[in-house]
């Protein structure tokens, strides 16, 4: 083996050994805002009560056609136990650990976000990952690849991630607020598991609340209104 060659099988091996990865392959349109990236701990809802994860948000930028530059936010989860992690991208944060009304439950094979979406009007999104990784870092990884392979997509404001979207079969009297102009939509209070159900509880935004009961999948088994006292 020629001595140049050693040397570079010796440096990759040290890089391997100390638990660092490979330099991954050169984005070319989409660039990493290393300054954004914010790392903290941050507790799901479970089976069984709250479980603290890991979180992580970054910005990347990615120059459009027209030369313009767009900025779009990656929220990421990693729970180190089960190495299951979850990643989604253009989700309206405004500062905040999950989009307002939603919440992240893990269970044993997956992470599911329960939201009610960009604009709330009775209607649920429900965003789930059973990828699993070694780190959130490689998840990371991951995910800037997947925007970098699809970034004409992101550009032109088309969301990569796949969600389901239900109706919540709620009355128009309980959805919306009365007597307002703006379609002021209920507020995603609790999401649990009950044996294989899901329970989801919302406020409506003139008083009451409503549980309604879905299967595993997240098809409407029930509707249960109780009116404001």
């Amino acid at each position: 083996m020629i001595p140049q060659l050693i040397f570079l099988v010796s440096a990759m091996s040290a890089l391997s050994v100390a638990g660092h990865p490979y330099p991954s392959p050169a984005r070319q349109h989409v660039k990493l805002v290393p300054e954004s990236v914010k790392s903290s701990t941050f507790e799901v809802q479970t089976e069984s009560g709250k479980l603290s994860v890991e979180r992580r948000i970054l910005d990347v930028q990615m120059e459009t056609a027209n030369h313009q530059t767009v900025t779009e936010n990656v929220l990421m989860f990693y729970d180190p136990r089960s190495k299951l992690f979850w990643w989604a991208h253009s989700l309206p944060l405004q500062h905040q650990p999950l989009p307002k009304n939603a919440v992240m439950f893990l269970t044993n094979s997956k992470f599911i976000m329960f939201w009610n979406g960009w604009i709330s009007t009775g209607k649920m999104v429900i965003l789930e990952s059973s990828d699993r990784f070694s780190s959130i870092d490689e998840g990371q990884e991951k995910a800037l690849r997947t925007i970098e392979d699809h970034h004409v997509d992101v550009e032109g404001g088309k969301f990569l991630q796949e969600y389901k979207r239900i109706d919540l079969t709620l009355n128009s009297d309980f959805r919306f607020e009365k007597n307002v102009a703006n379609l002021v939509g209920p507020t995603l209070e609790a999401v649990s598991r009950v044996g294989s159900e899901w329970h989801i509880v919302e406020d409506g935004p003139n008083g009451g609340c409503a549980v309604i009961v879905l299967n595993d999948n997240y098809e409407v088994l029930s509707v249960k209104v109780q009116p404001a006292k």
